[in-house]
């Protein structure tokens, strides 16, 4: 265990001195030198398709913690048409086209209809961290690093509700009508904003009452992890748990009411229990961008992490046997994007560039 991550320490501070040099994102040097490691040293570790699953399920809310942490509330607002566009209409268009075009395109595989959703829902899903370091490698408008960023982080929830809630029962051969279909989205939506909300809540009261500065740290994570295994056991969004929890903690901090230490003569005994929390400061700016700071590097580390096992599970015989369809796929799926993001280009009137 020692040595794996030794290695993959290694790996991890390779790309990341190729991103700096050499402007190539840091996944995929690390997908690169992953594959590499394990071309050389086949025997050195390896995992199973259930461990990676339960690794990725258990890094999950960590990786996203500094994507949502970033986000900019007040610059949200003002962009939602854009982003509402970029991660929802965007995306469902994306799929509903992809799946209808691919079978006359690919046409020696046997698509389902539910095939090619969970194919598609799973691939118009761009990697926030990934499209975060890009981004700041480059001096780019901010509105595009908003636009980017976001609709990253928020087509996760699009296409994932459409791949468990859709495409999963269309393989196990249930039948999806419209009616229960929307009956279904808006009890996923309605509950996993209310975990989000409440758990943020419990998290900003702890926060209040801890002091701590790696005791607040601790209860941030507590919150996402504790959002997103809760949504996950009642089977709906995890991921959208997990955007509200961390969006509602944040709000709850920008918007609190400091208490005036100056004041030497309040009487607590008078003050219930709640008001007495709210008189109690919550996290300084200062502590918060340290937060966002040290999350954003535990974040990457646990990218990394996926990333490399990502690199031991895949069969390379089968990709370079199934090259043809992959490269078909990709095509499809990159000209797709770019045919609604020029749309939005021309909808919204934004420059080309």
């Amino acid at each position: 265990m020692i040595a794996l991550v030794c290695v993959l320490l290694i790996i991890l501070l390779l790309s990341r001195v190729f991103e700096e040099w050499l402007k190539v994102p840091s996944t995929l040097s690390i997908i690169v030198l992953a594959f590499g490691f394990y071309f050389i040293f086949p025997n050195f570790i390896s995992f199973t398709h259930n461990e990676f699953d339960e690794i990725l399920y258990l890094i999950l809310p960590i990786i996203l913690l500094p994507d949502v942490l970033n986000l900019s509330i007040k610059e949200l607002k003002e962009h939602i048409k854009e982003i509402f566009y970029l991660a929802f209409l965007a995306v469902v268009a994306s799929i509903t086209i992809a799946t209808l075009i691919t079978p006359y395109i690919i046409d020696d595989i046997r698509w389902s209809l539910g095939m090619l959703i969970a194919l598609f829902s799973m691939l118009m899903a761009t990697d926030a961290i990934t499209v975060a370091a890009i981004m700041s490698k480059f001096k780019l408008p901010q509105r595009l690093k908003i636009y980017t960023e976001s609709e990253s982080l928020f087509n996760d929830v699009t296409a994932l509700i459409i791949f468990y809630f859709i495409a999963l029962p269309l393989l196990s051969g249930l039948e999806v009508s419209f009616l229960s279909l929307n009956i279904t989205i808006l009890k996923v939506v309605f509950l996993s904003l209310a975990i989000g909300i409440v758990t943020a809540l419990f998290g900003y009261i702890f926060v209040k009452l801890l002091r701590d500065t790696l005791e607040q740290f601790i209860i941030i994570y507590l919150v996402v992890i504790t959002s997103f295994m809760l949504a996950e056991h009642f089977h709906i969004s995890g991921i959208l748990a997990i955007v509200t929890s961390v969006i509602s903690f944040k709000l709850l901090i920008q918007n609190e009411t400091y208490y005036d230490h100056s004041q030497k003569d309040i009487d607590f005994k008078k003050k219930s229990i709640l008001e007495f929390i709210k008189t109690i400061p919550a996290i300084k700016k200062r502590e918060y961008k340290v937060y966002k700071k040290e999350a954003a590097f535990i974040g990457i580390f646990a990218n990394a992490i996926v990333f490399v096992i990502i690199a031991n599970i895949i069969d390379i015989d089968a990709l370079f046997r199934y090259y043809k369809e992959i490269l078909a796929v990709f095509l499809i799926t990159t000209f797709i994007r770019y045919m609604f993001v020029f749309g939005m280009v021309r909808f919204f009137k934004l420059p080309t560039r």
